[in-house]
């Protein structure tokens, strides 16, 4: 276990009009990334010394137990160091929160929390009073409004049975011979499309290759989660065609509703149809971009 102390006099009145402690990287090591930093804190006058305690490597060693699972907890983890801050002869009470960064110590972890240790009978990790401002792969930021030991727990990403053999068969199996008889579907209609051809034929022909298309990306693609790029491609992929396969059975539906209550209509909506059907994925995938880019797939 590794800690570092970091001690500071401050001179201040009624208040701390902003005071900044601030941990340098290299003196902690090129694989720590963590601040502390003050705005307002009420207290009296005199003389203030801040302290910071940084707790490296206590992944293995500080229980992971929190306030909703105090027995035990064998998911999450205390991904990166343990900070202990405290500043003597003030409130506890802070007029403005604190920030604080951690940098995890591993990564392929998700549900980032921030914590503080509360110490009781057995002691246990505690979040009120702190929330996450930001997550991503490497780094977490947590506000608080009070001073003692933080942390922040985490766990650890599971592919729901990605890697099974049985289901990755079965998905397989039944994927192929689902495009085994859409592909024959389309010989049939092919052979006799002289008879066969209207505009419903025309939208189920739409609908063949769009469900083939679907499993193609699925069967290519379900499992390629090492990269995220990859990972966002292929789920964009799958919004957009699952959505154009919902938007061509709903043009059949309006094909057949307007056969039924348009008996002799005489223009065909067709190409109005198949445009809607293929557009429509795009406007959603453009419409939510934004959103489902933050977030990771895989």
């Amino acid at each position: 276990m590794e800690t570092k102390t970091s001690a500071e006099k401050i001179k201040y009145g009624p208040t701390i009009e902003r005071q900044i402690i601030e941990e340098d990287l290299g003196k902690v090591g090129s694989k720590m990334r963590n601040g502390l930093s003050f705005t307002k804190l009420q207290s009296s006058k005199g003389d203030v010394v801040a302290t910071i305690v940084i707790y490296k490597n206590l992944t293995d060693v500080i229980s992971a137990r929190s306030e909703f699972n105090r027995s035990s907890n064998d998911d999450d983890i205390v991904n990166g160091p343990v900070l202990s801050c405290s500043i003597s002869n003030v409130s506890s009470s802070l007029a403005s929160p604190i920030i604080l960064s951690f940098e995890h110590g591993q990564t392929n972890f998700i549900n980032a929390s921030c914590n503080y240790w509360k110490f009781s009978s057995p002691g246990y990790w505690a979040s009120d009073g702190c929330i996450v401002r930001a997550s991503n792969d490497t780094i977490t930021v947590c506000e608080c409004d009070h001073l003692t030991n933080f942390a922040v727990l985490m766990s650890p990403f599971v592919e729901a049975h990605v890697k099974s053999k049985a289901l990755r068969l079965v998905s397989i199996v039944g994927l192929s011979l689902s495009t085994f008889c859409l592909l024959l579907t389309i010989i049939v209609f092919a052979k006799l499309w002289r008879y066969v051809r209207s505009d419903r034929s025309v939208v189920l022909v739409n609908l063949i290759l769009a469900l083939i298309i679907s499993y193609a990306i699925f069967l290519g693609g379900v499992d390629r989660t090492e990269n995220k790029i990859a990972c966002t491609v292929i789920a964009a992929a799958l919004h957009y065609i699952c959505t154009v396969v919902f938007c061509l059975m709903l043009a059949e539906g309006i094909g057949i509703a307007r056969d039924v209550i348009l008996v002799f209509a005489q223009t065909s909506i067709l190409s109005k149809l198949l445009v809607f059907a293929w557009a429509a994925g795009c406007l959603y995938l453009v419409d939510s971009d934004g959103h489902l880019l933050d977030q990771p797939y895989s």
